[in-house]
């Protein structure tokens, strides 16, 4: 049986890990080549912002399927965009979830609210201003470390 301390110590790790996954990044932009990349990344933040919203209600109701529901679709999208803490967190409240575990649901969401902006603000960096298209591998590595993000 998971501990609080055990939940604790786990999203410690995730704390530790990086905001973004320069990698998954760098695929993306050059899998959408010649879509703005800053356009999915903004699509992207709403729906971030929106499911953490909706998970803080759920939380505040005691609506486990909603938690689940909401942290279900957020492991998934948050992988795609690199958003790796985002992504490690829900996947952790998905699982609590489908478990009917409900001990470590408080401390995750609570996880989830502290990491939602950190998360956006990388992302929000790693474009010009909007003004660029999304380009491929290595010129896109190169402007997420100009930024500082890895």
């Amino acid at each position: 049986m998971s501990t609080e301390a055990d939940t604790t110590g786990a999203i410690a790790d995730i704390v530790a890990m990086e905001v973004l996954d320069r990698v998954a990044l760098s695929t993306l932009a050059r899998d959408v080549a010649g879509v703005s990349l800053q356009e999915l990344i903004a699509a992207f933040v709403t729906e971030l912002r929106d499911r953490a919203v909706r998970v803080e209600n759920g939380a505040a109701t005691g609506d486990f399927g909603t938690i689940g529901h909401e942290s279900h679709a957020l492991k998934s999208s948050a992988a795609t965009f690199g958003a790796v803490r985002v992504a490690s967190i829900a996947a952790a409240l998905d699982a609590a979830c489908k478990a009917d575990r409900t001990e470590p649901v408080p401390v995750l969401v609570r996880a989830l609210k502290t990491c939602i902006e950190p998360t956006v603000s990388a992302l929000l960096i790693t474009g010009d201003s909007g003004k660029r298209r999304g380009t491929p591998g290595d010129e896109f590595a190169d402007r997420l470390d100009r930024v500082g993000v890895s």
